[in-house]
């Protein structure tokens, strides 16, 4: 799939010039038509601000005659200043002989001369977030994505925002796609009074192959909007109609699985993977609520002839969060359709998943793009079946046991190891016993000794993580709770 991408700012004043690129040449007052002549993209999709909103705009006919159209705003909310950027695009894609297939309004702020927006500037960076996590699965379905990024026309900030989230969302892309290709144009710069006989169109980053990179970030809350500016509606009656849909309807605690999923996927514990997923459905509905939500808390008035465009709510950094963490579950549901079936989401009770271990084993594919992941995977999930295999050769079957149970040794005989290398060791948790323990987590895939269990016949083994009420009296023992805070460890957090 090809896929290309135009950042723009305002059309109105662009003049006709002569492009040249890939042996290609042609009169425009962009530089989208010949690019699409010359790579022929799948899709195509054009990004601008909403400061782009006036009241009545003409279109730019790049020469051909005079502009007889106007676009009038028809309505006086959001909604309305959408559609009318909307359509004002549309007509210019027409006028300039051109067309795309998507036009992405981000919000943004500043002062023009027919237009005042103010609001955050953060809002157009996890707005993009989430324009990306929406035709995620699209790209998911490719085995080969090329991006092309057009930056010619990018007003001031947009084409950095765009690359800088671009080069976060492939990164994750690449976890499931095999090769994606990220290609970044702009044309030599147009400087009218030099009367330059063409512009070239340069390849600035030219099929760059992309790396599989796991997101880095996780946040304290999820609280998504928050108030800014004076006015409007009371922020707590804003916050409920998100709270609703956050509380009632997504069957995981936020704030507890969200954080350790990200740490699963960054550190390579597919055993988590099961514990963090989530059915895309709720995200996308939660983020819809969101957007939903900011956009009818966005106030549209006329000071002497001027559009005045107030947000009242900000975005906040879990909206980026939430938006690589609901890619994130497109791609596990894209390439492991099986997840769902075996995920804490479908269960609900920690003492009720069950998680076959051959699935165990195809899921941590996902992290064998990293050789080290790979050796740590393959080697652990060897020795547990080779053991499980022993054990099995003398009882025939057995209930769930925690996994250092199931080894040659006692649990009584691991316990006076323990004590006798960590005198000061009272309790799970304590700081006596994290440093050894966290670090052999991590070195161990998730899958150390203390923290699983598993059960099995000569037909099927499964495992899961032991759940925090079984086992009260077998201290030595680390529950699911001490793993799910310590999966977040090493994640920058954003709020």
């Amino acid at each position: 799939m090809r896929l290309l991408i135009a950042t723009w700012g305002e059309p109105a004043t662009w003049k006709a010039v002569r492009y040249r690129f890939g042996g290609e040449e042609q009169q425009s007052c962009s530089t989208l038509g010949i690019i699409k002549k010359v790579i022929n993209p799948d899709r195509t999709i054009v990004i601008v601000s909403d400061t782009l909103a006036e009241f009545s705009k003409g279109i730019n006919t790049c020469g051909k005659k005079e502009s007889d159209q106007n676009v009038e705003l028809e309505k006086s909310d959001y909604k309305g200043v959408l559609e009318f950027i909307n359509t004002y695009i549309r007509k210019t894609l027409e006028a300039f002989n051109v067309s795309a297939d998507d036009i992405w309004i981000l919000p943004s702020v500043g002062y023009f001369p027919k237009i005042t927006a103010k609001g955050n500037l953060s809002d157009l960076r996890y707005a993009l977030f989430v324009k990306f996590f929406d035709i995620f699965e699209d790209l998911l379905k490719e085995e080969k994505v090329e991006i092309f990024l057009d930056i010619t026309h990018g007003q001031n900030f947009l084409p950095s925002f765009t690359y800088e989230v671009l080069k976060t969302v492939l990164g994750i892309l690449a976890l499931f796609v095999k090769d994606v290709r990220l290609t970044v144009l702009n044309s030599d710069p147009f400087v009218p009074s030099a009367k330059p006989e063409f512009l070239e169109i340069h390849r600035v980053i030219d099929n760059l192959k992309i790396a599989p990179q796991p997101y880095g970030y996780y946040s304290k809350r999820y609280d998504f909007i928050a108030p800014f500016g004076k006015g409007g509606k009371s922020f707590k009656e804003i916050r409920d109609k998100v709270d609703k849909i956050k509380n009632n309807k997504i069957p995981l605690r936020l704030i507890d699985y969200v954080p350790a999923f990200l740490g699963a996927v960054y550190h390579g514990l597919p055993l988590l993977l099961f514990y963090g997923y989530l059915e895309p459905a709720y995200a996308e509905e939660l983020l819809d609520t969101v957007f939903e939500t900011y956009y009818e808390n966005v106030e549209i008035s006329e000071q002497n002839g001027r559009l005045i465009m107030e947000k009242k709510i900000r975005l906040r950094p879990e909206v980026e969060v939430f938006a690589i963490y609901g890619m994130l579950l497109k791609g596990l549901k894209e390439k492991y359709p099986f997840i769902e079936e075996y995920s804490f989401y479908k269960t609900r009770d920690e003492e009720k998943i069950s998680i076959p271990l051959d699935k165990l084993k195809e899921i941590s594919g996902l992290f064998y793009f990293s050789e080290k992941n790979k050796a740590i995977l393959e080697k652990e999930l060897t020795d547990i079946k080779r053991i499980i295999i022993c054990y099995l050769c003398s009882k025939g079957s057995f209930d769930w046991t925690p996994f250092i149970d199931l080894e040659i040794k006692n649990l009584k005989r691991a316990e006076e190891e323990e004590e006798e290398e960590n005198p000061q060791k009272e309790t799970e948790g304590t700081p006596a016993t994290l440093g050894n323990e966290e670090r052999n987590f991590f070195a161990h895939g998730g899958l150390i000794k203390k923290a699983i269990e598993l059960k099995g016949d000569n037909e099927k083994i499964y495992i899961r993580y032991i759940p925090k009420n079984r086992y009260e009296d077998k201290k030595i023992l680390i529950k699911l709770k001490t793993v799910l805070d310590w999966a977040k460890e090493g994640l920058n957090q954003l709020s």
